[in-house]
């Protein structure tokens, strides 16, 4: 037969001859490690908590390995493992303000797929709290605000004349700053203020 090999072994038992026909046909074999998933993207949901999804493109999967990292690149450690068939994962007690990168692979009892490609969100900062306008003077308002953050690099003062909508950047401050000083504005004129 084409591609199929016979091997002819006699063996002699007492007064028997037994002749043995062993036959190998051809053997294919498929791999059973998992395919790698797909479009994995991470989601700030709060200060603490970032959610990530992707898209599950194996059949034979057991889960899905879950790592994290402060750089890109490098320094992944396993976090958690998803459940077979799992498409999302929420990552919390996360520090504010801190960037974090992640990439998932796919696993079963063979092996585990590659990686898929990183994907990164920064945790929300803590917003300032108690935020105060006293008028200074008729051309000077001065603000105060609690500092409820950790890991700032600075706070942005945004002006409107209008409340909700409008609001345009007046000036900036260095982290741990908790005032600012808006001057230069129009006698009578009501301003309003958010950081």
């Amino acid at each position: 037969m084409k591609n199929t090999k016979s091997f002819l072994n006699a063996l002699t038992m007492g007064k028997h001859l037994i002749s043995c026909v062993l036959v190998f046909a051809p053997v294919i074999c498929y791999s059973q490690i998992p395919a790698a998933p797909t479009t994995l993207v991470a989601t700030t949901n709060s200060t603490t908590q970032i959610n990530l999804t992707w898209a599950d493109a194996s059949t034979n999967e057991t889960g899905f390995l879950i790592e994290r990292s402060l750089t890109t690149g490098t320094g992944f450690t396993q976090i958690a493992t998803a459940a077979a068939n799992a498409t999302s994962f929420s990552n919390t007690s996360l520090t504010a303000g801190t960037r974090y990168f992640y990439r998932i692979r796919a696993t079963n009892a063979n092996g585990n797929s590659t990686y898929t490609a990183e994907a990164n969100a920064t945790a929300s900062l803590v917003a300032p709290t108690t935020l105060a306008a006293v008028a200074a003077s008729a051309t000077q308002i001065n603000l105060t605000w609690v500092d409820a953050s950790a890991n700032e690099t600075g706070f942005q003062i945004e002006r409107s004349l209008t409340t909700a909508t409008g609001f345009t950047l007046v000036g900036t401050t260095a982290a741990n700053v908790v005032s600012f000083s808006n001057t230069g504005l129009t006698a009578g004129t009501r301003y309003f203020y958010r950081i």
